[in-house]
């Protein structure tokens, strides 16, 4: 593992009061690394913002009595911002947070395992590595070099962030030796692995089951190109009671077929389409084809979003 936390740890030392901002429709690893950095810093006596304008996530709800999850969506001053888990301005829950920060000469930082996105030029300092599995990963090993002894729940929540970005470790797209290093560590600090996993498994209900089944049911495969494509509309979501943010998951199931170069699921989302793309070929780099469209991610593992109709997207992928 590469990385250099150097410069990471100078600014956390150097600021009393520190912002911290994840991504939209929050998934398990953008409240994990959120709610386990925002412990970690506390633990040095730092003030904590939160800046924020959704609720907090299902993955992490049932730790939600001790979460004390209260964030804001605006600006206020502060000494350092630092953004977890995206590499784009636009992904962000508060982009006019990120965009006062730098208007107000606050140092940022941003903490990401996703390839380099728009907001990598802005920052004062980034701590990335796209190698490592999850930005909750990247947080554990910075508490360490910091030297710091985690406590139960802080373990929890970035153990909660590196099973649902790893697929519980099964991923082989994002999952390596440090992976399961990091989890034997935070299950010595106390994380509960079985009743973590019991939870996150709580999704995969028989409603959950039938939803997976029908997206899947409707996937193609593009003899031009290679693709194997689905989609998941509004009325999908609303039929089995779904929340946004199930493309990630559909994709890692579809990528189980070995005859497709690339797996694509597009979801909607209000106005936004969410694309995410997995690929099982040597040959294939999604994140290289993500960035056309400014998004990014990993090798084998990337996405991208765009304002547009589902329906010109599905038509395209058809051929």
């Amino acid at each position: 593992m590469e990385i250099d936390f150097t410069k990471t740890i100078i600014e956390i030392n150097k600021a009393d009061k520190i912002g911290l901002v994840t991504h939209l429709l929050g998934d398990g690893d953008a409240f994990g690394s959120l709610l386990g950095l925002r412990n970690i810093l506390e633990k040095l006596d730092k003030k904590v913002v939160i800046f924020s304008n959704e609720t907090l996530g299902k993955q992490i709800d049932f730790l939600s009595d001790n979460a004390n999850y209260d964030p804001i969506d605006e600006y206020i001053p502060i000494n350092l911002l630092i953004t977890l888990d995206t590499a784009n301005l636009s992904r962000l829950t508060c982009p006019n947070v990120f965009s006062k920060a730098l208007k107000s000469g606050t140092k940022t930082l941003i903490i990401d395992h996703h390839a380099e996105g728009d907001i990598y030029d802005l920052a004062d300092i980034v701590l990335s590595n796209t190698e490592i599995s999850s930005t909750s990963e990247i947080v554990f090993w910075l508490s360490q070099e910091m030297g710091m002894r985690l406590d139960r729940e802080t373990a929890e929540y970035l153990l909660i962030g590196i099973e649902t970005d790893t697929n519980f470790l099964k991923n082989p797209n994002s999952v390596n030796k440090t992976t399961f290093t990091a989890k034997a560590e935070l299950l010595k600090y106390g994380a509960r692995a079985k009743k973590i996993i019991e939870k996150l498994n709580e999704t995969n209900s028989i409603n959950n089951l039938k939803f997976t089944g029908s997206i899947v049911k409707r996937a193609q495969l593009s003899k031009k190109y290679g693709i194997l494509s689905t989609y998941i509309t509004s009325a999908d979501q609303k039929e089995y009671n779904i929340d946004p943010g199930s493309s990630s998951a559909i994709c890692n199931f579809l990528d189980q077929a070995r005859n497709a170069k690339v797996v694509l699921v597009a979801e909607q989302r209000d106005n936004i389409i969410k694309v995410s793309m997995r690929s099982n070929n040597s040959n294939v780099n999604v994140a290289q084809l993500a960035s056309f469209f400014g998004g990014g991610g990993h090798v084998k593992a990337a996405g991208f979003d765009f304002i547009g109709n589902l329906n010109d997207i599905i038509e395209s992928i058809k051929v």
